[in-house]
């Protein structure tokens, strides 16, 4: 038997005794012993062939698979998970604001150089975002989740640019911004490094310590750093809260097409329950059996809304910060933020956080300090509007149109844009004459 294969009778409860990770689109992860995980395969969407070949790969900075685990048999049927190196420390979302920026841009560079070799063997890194890169406490950077990475025959200067752009994307959405900022260098860099995969993240970053030093900026922390992008943004920003389904894309009318498809099957009862199925009211077995299965084909396959991609990227560049704050959750879309998140890339949708899980939207705006926020839910913006005096502005739908609100109404993304940028311009007069 290869040392890279373990088969057994039965996969025991060794494998299952400490749940440290469940946000996995694939299935779980587990603590196995003091220096080992097994994530578990609870679908069938995976390459055996692949995962064969990665278990050979050695790397230091990547947690590729080391022994495959299957249960019964060596086959494609009996393949339950495998074992990989466990990594200590954080991932990289919300960075601590202590750690030391240059410290960081040093791990970061050895990192950038370890993709770069994987590049040159013909590895291609998927959706390396801020959940899959862990710091450990020796200030080195790790990836994880060898879901993410396929073997391509060969190396390309087009598979270099591609596993530096999603590197790239991830630092600049946790470090740098999508606004506009006063200095055109540094837009046109952003636009390099995060469209392009030109350049290196770190030299992005160098650059913007060099700009803020040139303008005796504090420049020492992560917390330095993240303050010096805020105070050389183009113009003052606003904070806009969106909703994602009936607000900018057609949720209700594509889930509408998906129970014409299905509503035989479930005996005519989901016909019944669109406002309920749009509001994760899932009161009966057919309703959470209908969602279970769909959820993910609704959100993958729903049209964005007309005006929406050129209307969030005029607020953009007119010195808004986009939050999108949706309730979808893990438990039906197996990892809500990696889907949303692909979703919005695909449709080049711009914004500077995601918040996925958000039941309590309230909270998330008052955490936040949104100041705007729009959602088709009435209720939602009533109760933001009432409790935090949040400007809340409802998004019209076929769901919520025959409802009375005391929330402005908006119809068109075009006129939502108007109404926003009209909004931001009286409160910088405002606080030009203060």
């Amino acid at each position: 038997m290869a040392d890279n294969i373990m088969i057994l009778p039965k996969i025991d409860h060794e494998f299952h005794k400490e749940l440290i990770d469940n946000s996995g689109l694939q299935g779980n992860v587990y603590r196995y012993n003091d220096t080992l995980v097994y994530k578990e395969y609870k679908t069938d969407s995976f390459n055996l062939p692949q995962l064969e070949l990665l278990t050979e790969q050695v790397s230091t900075y990547m947690a590729f698979p080391k022994v495959l685990v299957f249960e019964g048999d060596y086959s494609y049927e009996g393949f339950k998970g495998y074992l990989s190196d466990y990594i200590e420390g954080n991932v990289i979302y919300n960075l601590n604001g202590q750690i030391l920026i240059r410290e960081f841009i040093k791990a970061l560079e050895v990192f950038e150089m370890e993709v770069i070799k994987l590049s040159k063997m013909g590895i291609r890194v998927h959706d390396m975002h801020q959940e899959n890169l862990i710091l450990t406490p020796d200030n080195v950077i790790v990836g994880v989740d060898t879901d993410l990475f396929e073997v391509t025959s060969e190396f390309t200067i087009e598979l270099l640019r591609s596993n530096m752009k999603e590197l790239s994307e991830t630092i600049i959405s946790e470090l740098v911004t999508l606004a506009k900022l006063e200095s055109e260098k540094l837009n046109n860099l952003i636009n390099d490094c995060g469209a392009y995969g030109r350049i290196r993240p770190s030299n992005l970053l160098r650059e913007f310590i060099s700009y803020f030093e040139q303008r005796m900026f504090k420049t020492e922390t992560v917390s330095d750093f993240r303050n010096g992008v805020q105070l050389i943004k183009r113009r003052k920003f606003m904070k806009i809260g969106i909703d994602i389904d009936d607000t900018i894309t057609e949720t209700s009318e594509y889930l509408k097409v998906l129970i014409s498809k299905y509503d035989k099957e479930y005996s005519h009862e989901l016909s019944l329950s669109i406002e309920k199925i749009m509001r994760g009211i899932l009161d009966t077995p057919k309703l959470q059996k209908f969602y279970h299965d769909h959820a993910v084909e609704l959100i993958r396959g729903v049209k964005l809304k007309d005006d929406v991609k050129d209307s969030i990227d005029y607020l953009i560049q007119e010195g808004c910060e986009i939050y999108f704050i949706t309730s979808r959750s893990d438990m039906y879309f197996g990892n809500a933020y990696k889907e949303t998140k692909e979703y919005l890339d695909k449709n080049k949708i711009k914004y500077d956080k995601l918040l996925v899980g958000q039941g309590n939207k309230l909270k998330a705006c008052e955490d936040e300090k949104i100041d705007i926020m729009i959602d088709d839910s009435i209720s939602t913006c009533e109760l933001i509007n009432t409790r935090l005096g949040i400007d809340s502005l409802v998004y019209n739908s076929s769901l919520n149109i025959e409802k009375e609100t005391n929330c402005k109404r908006f119809s068109e993304w075009s006129e939502l844009k108007d109404y926003i940028i009209n909004v931001k311009n009286q409160k910088n007069k405002l606080t030009k004459k203060l």
